[in-house]
């Protein structure tokens, strides 16, 4: 599986499949109680969404903007798919976020690109 993973990368093929790994990865770390291995793993995948342009989409969707350039730019993509890079986004942001939250890491995704979703407030609850 490593194999596969690292071709992955190497060839920048299927990365948002990657990234989607990472997250279910992320989970069964904290299933476990490794949550050392589950910040890193997601925190270092939402630094990758980053690089890939992920972030854009979503400045894309809400903002009405220019898609966001990333050092690995992915390539423009249908409805369906941009939607998934925006569900992709979100769930690395919030996994990451969280915890960072509870466990007292910092967060590693950068504070310019997490202003672009809805800020969460307690009144909503």
């Amino acid at each position: 599986m490593c194999l596969h993973l690292e071709n992955s990368l190497a060839y920048v093929d299927r990365l948002v499949h990657y990234m989607w790994a990472s997250v279910i990865l992320t989970s069964y770390y904290m299933q476990v109680g490794r949550v050392m291995e589950a910040h890193n793993t997601i925190s270092a995948t939402a630094c990758l969404a980053v690089g890939a342009g992920i972030h854009g989409n979503i400045q894309m969707d809400e903002q009405h903007q220019s898609p966001a350039e990333g050092l690995l730019t992915l390539p423009p993509v249908d409805v369906v798919k941009n939607l998934e890079r925006v569900n992709l986004w979100y769930a690395l942001v919030l996994c990451e976020i969280s915890i960072s939250l509870g466990a007292g890491f910092p967060s590693l995704v950068p504070a310019d690109v997490c202003a672009c979703w809805p800020p969460l407030s307690m009144s909503s609850y």
